[in-house]
């Protein structure tokens, strides 16, 4: 069903990557829209499949980062 767990190139307080295999079976099949109000590292978008992301941190910076990284 679901891949490998992808790690996140950036150490982040909070990481939820050790979480993940737990976390994604919450997950709806399906997702249209996902919203991570707290990117951090990024653990938990990574590993989700959505139509379209909306992702935030209290960082602008971590937010400019994962923006820059996705458009390559």
């Amino acid at each position: 069903m679901y891949q490998k767990i992808i790690r996140s190139p950036f150490f982040y307080v909070g990481d939820k990557y050790k979480l993940m295999q737990q976390l994604r079976q919450l997950f709806p099949q399906k997702i249209s829209t996902y919203v991570e109000p707290f990117a951090g590292g990024g653990s938990s978008f990574l590993n989700t499949s959505a139509d379209r992301y909306i992702v935030n941190d209290i960082d602008f910076y971590v937010v400019a980062l994962h923006q820059t990284l996705s458009s390559y």
